[in-house]
């Protein structure tokens, strides 16, 4: 505009444009105008009665999506478990697999179950949840049904409570335990890598371990110069489960550090010595080095010749426990 040239060129065109009558509108002014046209050229009829409720209403509405739970508890003289699987509106599963700290009964491990899963839901902002358990007598507590009269079960009922007033909307039902197989065998297994510990461990609830633990590692393949390590590690096999997996796993061969209670586990179809042996080798020694001591029970693929080459090629000592 500062151009002499181009200030010449607007001048002359304004000049010649003067001789109309030509008025500037906004963009806004005209649409504005077009629209009072319109409906003054359609008038609505006096008589014409005007809908209380909009005609696609119900694309309005957000419904709420629902989530579903499954809990269950194991406990067993060393240890207890818990088991959730969660299946996500749109049909998606979702496994956990938790180990307590503290023996417990079973009653008390159903009521760590739903716990745990519903702090869970909580930390996913999930807002509708149907939880489904096989104990008749944590779910008939929570929904009013039964009192409780267990002292022991009185902080765990109230927790549960408190932490499913958090929910926009949620309900507890009871299902039979053959529709609760995932859970459950998930709580077996982890009740069962909780080994003994030397010494008595205190807790309170919300103090768990997670199984596994969700955090990076690095995995070392060490072939001929393995690292000896102080761990002692724990096997067991879980099984056999029914109905089989889709593909015909029946059981689970799993090890535990009894330090670190880091767990490592396989599906198998059948336990054969040579299964034994090679998870060793594979998933102990050659990711976390030459334990100092592999501990299970006298099961005949645990006490055999490979088991006894294995060990005296590496150096580590094999102990029992009573099964």
């Amino acid at each position: 505009m500062s151009k002499p040239v181009l200030s010449g060129r607007i001048a002359k065109g304004s000049l010649l444009l003067s001789e109309f009558e030509i008025k500037f509108v906004p963009q806004k002014a005209i649409k504005g105008q077009a629209l009072a046209d319109f409906l003054a050229a359609h008038p609505t009829p006096d008589n014409m009665e005007l809908p209380a409720d909009l005609p696609d209403e119900e694309v309005f509405t957000i419904e709420a999506l629902t989530w579903q739970l499954y809990f269950d508890g194991a406990a067993r003289r060393n240890g207890a478990g818990v088991g959730l699987v969660f299946i996500t509106p749109s049909g998606g599963l979702i496994p956990y697999s938790f180990s307590l700290l503290a023996l417990c009964s079973n009653n008390m491990a159903e009521y760590e179950a739903l716990i745990i899963g519903l702090e869970i839901a909580l930390e996913m902002h999930i807002d509708c949840l149907q939880a489904y358990g096989d104990s008749q007598l944590a779910v008939r507590q929570l929904n009013g049904q039964y009192a409780v009269r267990n002292a022991t079960l009185i902080p765990y009922h109230e927790r549960a409570k408190y932490l499913m007033s958090q929910f926009q909307d949620i309900h507890v039902s009871h299902i039979p335990r053959s529709e609760n197989d995932k859970a459950d065998a998930l709580a077996n297994l982890a009740a069962s890598l909780t080994l003994p510990s030397e010494r008595d461990i205190q807790v309170t609830v919300g103090e768990r371990y997670l199984l596994p633990p969700a955090i990076e590692r690095i995995e070392e393949v060490v072939d001929s110069n393995v690292i000896t390590s102080s761990e002692s590690w724990g096997l067991d096999v879980i099984g056999m489960i029914k109905p089989k997996s889709s593909r015909q796993h029946q059981y689970i061969l799993a090890a535990t550090d009894y330090f670190s209670k880091w767990a490592e586990a396989i599906p198998l179809k059948e336990v054969r010595a040579d299964d034994v042996t090679n998870f060793i080798r594979n998933h102990i020694i050659y990711r976390y080095g030459v334990p100092s001591k592999i501990i299970s029970d006298n099961a005949l693929y645990f006490k055999c010749k490979s088991m006894t080459k294995l060990c005296e090629k590496y150096k580590f000592q094999h102990s029992f426990f009573a099964s």
